[in-house]
């Protein structure tokens, strides 16, 4: 018991079959190990946070603050979306030592199938939506070239 906790307290958000192995108890039936592990821990999904900083809301405010009288109906307003085929990635799950706090895990940005769109919004216009080409990395030049070709016909 004490190796399946302490197994637990250092891998957080981990499965029971994970937590077992890397206590050194493997082949225990999943009915056994949530048992055991119902004793010691609950079960969570990872609080999901974005990682903003003091200096982040430091520069948030002061370009706030310099652009606070732009007219805002000449600006492009661009965004992009993926559509994955493996589903949603906040389903994940895991064993947590009662007591410990929730971990944040960060979001997956690229993995799986999937299709990119790419839309902007300009004044009252819409812009869009555009399929990204498959395989197309968002790097600058290629979004240069994307705006270029869909956009500044």
């Amino acid at each position: 018991m004490h190796r399946i906790k302490r197994a637990a307290a250092k891998i957080l958000l981990h499965s029971s079959k994970q937590i077992f192995e890397a206590a050194g108890a493997s082949g225990v039936p999943r009915t056994s190990r949530c048992r055991v592990l119902k004793s010691l821990a609950t079960v969570h999904k990872p609080s999901i946070q974005p990682t903003i900083t003091n200096a982040h809301k430091q520069k948030r405010l002061h370009w706030a603050e310099k652009y606070m009288k732009t007219n805002f109906q000449t600006v492009l307003f661009t965004d992009e979306c993926r559509a994955t085929l493996d589903g949603p990635d906040g389903w994940s799950s895991g064993w947590l030592v009662d007591g410990h706090p929730v971990p944040t895990r960060l979001r997956r940005q690229q993995g799986g199938g999937g299709v990119m769109f790419w839309a902007g919004i300009m004044g009252t216009e819409r812009v869009g939506p555009f399929r990204v080409p498959e395989g197309v990395k968002m790097t600058s030049a290629k979004y240069v070239e994307f705006m270029t070709d869909h956009f500044l016909l």
